[in-house]
């Protein structure tokens, strides 16, 4: 198969990018005398628009956070009695916790990874708002998350060197991670690989990237107004004390606003780091 780009536009999400053989795509063609066959036109699979919500009375945040590195030697760990994710800091929870796995925390390697086990959390983990969930997983609004490892692995095989702009481009193949299992490990799925994007989601976040971005982009090219996709990267270090400055200053910091899904249809894409670059 040969690609020609004289007789037809080579997209974006293909040109300069990763592991073609990992990407499904139907092509238009003829084959040529020496038995090459030359591409006139191709398509990916379309996106679904997301699912509408009924809004809301008031509004409901989310807060992510990852690349903590608790492991790591620190003043701030060692004197450190609480750590408070979500909403106000009380000293009891009220809100959901869910708690993802990463590349370096100690659970199976290949994707999608396995739920860390209650016992590394032995008193949180009592708790029903406490949640050890695998590595990616969904929930509504509806929230796509993974923890970064599908960006991490396509950047130095790609010349796109944005990794919000990768990151779409996964949405756009419907696969949250198109190497596996080429240069990053998977498990082998013989129906249902929970890799595919069958259902649009109003969210794509990734974790522990090395810088904060966001863009819109648009999902129904017939309706320009109502239908748009927002991506996100997020800024972090490998500090818990910018964390907890980073709350003190929650208000006036990167604040992103998600519009309601009952009358428009857009999507976010979230990438973040390791925790907390600058502060405002």
């Amino acid at each position: 198969m040969e690609l020609r780009q004289g007789t037809w536009d080579i997209d974006e999400t293909l040109h300069g990018c990763w592991a073609h053989e990992s990407i499904v795509i139907a092509v238009h063609g003829y084959e040529d005398d020496k038995g090459i066959f030359i591409v006139k036109d191709y398509c990916f699979k379309d996106l679904l628009i997301p699912k509408q919500l009924s809004s809301l009375k008031e509004d409901k945040f989310f807060l992510f956070a990852s690349g903590f590195l608790l492991s790591e030697t620190s003043i701030i760990f060692n004197q450190l009695e609480y750590l408070f994710l979500f909403h106000n800091l009380i000293s009891y929870t009220i809100t959901d916790i869910d708690i993802m796995p990463g590349v370096n925390d100690p659970c199976c390697y290949m994707l999608p990874q396995q739920p860390l086990h209650p016992c590394m959390f032995p008193s949180s983990s009592k708790r029903k708002t406490t949640l050890c969930l695998a590595n990616p997983y969904d929930f509504q609004i509806v929230f796509l998350q993974t923890s970064g490892q599908n960006l991490d692995d396509i950047y130095p095989l790609s010349t796109i060197d944005d990794r919000v702009q990768i990151l779409e481009n996964c949405l756009k193949l419907c696969a949250i991670a198109p190497i596996c299992p080429d240069t990053l490990s998977c498990y082998p799925y013989v129906k249902n690989d929970p890799l595919i994007i069958t259902d649009i989601p109003h969210v794509f976040f990734a974790g522990n990237q090395p810088k904060f971005e966001t863009r819109v982009i648009n999902i129904d090219k017939t309706n320009l107004s109502n239908h748009h996709m927002n991506l996100m990267i997020q800024p972090v270090q490998n500090y818990l004390q910018g964390f907890i400055e980073i709350v003190e200053h929650l208000t006036v910091w990167l604040e992103l606003e998600i519009p309601s899904y009952n009358d428009s249809n857009d999507f976010c894409i979230v990438v973040q780091n390791e925790i907390l670059d600058e502060i405002a």
